[in-house]
């Protein structure tokens, strides 16, 4: 499975186009961690889940297209290994729990207005209403 590029088809109408940092701003708000504690090399499990958080936003960017290692140094100068597992890890609690697809769906609301580039397998259990009551 290729965790880079997943996309190479226009963004979707009525998404907006952000650039890496403006997704790593609107993440780090969403969870109200500041960057520079996010950024940082601490281990501390907030501040790593917002990392994941962020490199699988980043890396379903239809727009910005990010290889993993332009995600890796847009997430504080990692190495691109890092944001591998970060992908893996995001992709196996997606499967195992729907708290997790129920927060990343409205990570995806609250960054692009719509919840458009987060994956189709995940976004079949959620309706219209829920996308306006997240906004």
């Amino acid at each position: 499975m290729k965790y880079y590029r997943y996309f190479r088809e226009e963004p979707p109408k009525g998404t907006e186009r952000l650039k890496s940092n403006d997704i790593i701003l609107r993440v780090c708000d969403y969870f109200g961690h500041p960057v520079d504690f996010v950024m940082d090399r601490t281990r501390k499990k907030e501040y790593v889940k917002t990392r994941y958080i962020i490199a699988y936003l980043l890396a379903h960017d239809y727009y910005l297209n990010m290889s993993l290692t332009s995600i890796a140094y847009a997430i504080g100068k990692r190495d691109h290994t890092t944001i591998i597992h970060g992908l893996k890890v995001m992709e196996n609690e997606l499967e195992l729990y729907e708290d997790m697809i129920e927060l990343v769906n409205d990570v995806f609301v609250y960054v692009y207005g719509s919840n458009a580039y987060m994956p189709s397998k995940y976004k079949k259990t959620f309706t219209q209403s829920h996308e306006i009551q997240c906004k």
